[in-house]
């Protein structure tokens, strides 16, 4: 004996596409009523429908309430059909398309940590010129307990610790901290910073005294953001 077994469809009615024979054509929808398989009727077609409609603006109330929480400026779309995530009009990023699969697999089941359900996590670093198109990668980084001691902060945590503008975590900034870095010498002393490596991956990481040295220059020399964005174009045509 076989026994086929159907998901249940997210996005409903679903429409015949071929013809088959008597017995199915293009353009109908079909219905399962006590024990055999025919065309819709009116009142199933309309109950369908209108839990669709339920369904989707649902999902706009949801999306509109996540945004306002949020706010317009912080706020980017990813689009989890192609992967690309639109921060504005000239600047994108392109998620790898493993990644992409399984963050469908996650938006159609059910999203939870506790109950041990699928999560993901993405970690690396974005770089941006004029006009970007950046590819990330799924990254799995283990840091080790000693150097998560004595340099605790990646380059997000450390943006959080310098609030560089209102929306700090954006490319922009990554590139901002980055040139602060380079300006400091923070690639020579280990005591400020310690790039860790696990296969391809890098996590950043900076010290306390790093981020301290930081937050100096940026109340002693980079006060004014003409001066700071100044040292980031320098950064990038290096």
């Amino acid at each position: 004996m076989v026994i086929y077994y159907t998901y249940e469809a997210i996005v409903k009615p679903i429409i015949c596409t071929k013809q088959a024979g008597e017995k199915l054509a293009s353009g109908d929808i079909y219905y399962r009523y006590h024990g055999q398989n025919t065309k819709i009727k009116y009142a199933e077609l309309s109950s369908i429908l209108d839990k669709e409609r339920l369904r989707v603006e649902s999902l706009w109330m949801n999306l509109f309430k996540e945004t306002a929480k949020i706010g317009v400026d912080n706020a980017s779309l990813l689009n989890i059909s192609d992967g690309k995530i639109s921060i504005d009009e000239n600047k994108n990023i392109f998620l790898d398309e493993s990644l992409i699969s399984q963050m469908k697999f996650i938006k159609e089941g059910q999203f939870s940590e506790v109950d041990g359900s699928p999560t993901l996590k993405l970690i690396g670093e974005l770089k941006s010129g004029d006009a970007t198109v950046t590819s990330i990668m799924k990254k799995e980084v283990v840091i080790t307990e000693d150097i998560g001691k004595t340099h605790p902060y990646n380059k997000a945590d450390t943006l959080r610790e310098l609030s560089l503008g209102a929306s700090y975590i954006n490319v922009n900034n990554y590139d901002r901290l980055s040139a602060l870095m380079w300006k400091g010498g923070f690639d020579t002393q280990t005591n400020l910073y310690k790039p860790h490596k696990n296969g391809k991956s890098t996590v950043h990481c900076i010290s306390e005294e790093g981020v301290s040295k930081l937050k100096n220059m940026l109340s002693d020399v980079y006060t004014d953001k003409g001066k700071l964005v100044a040292l980031t174009a320098e950064y990038r045509n290096k």
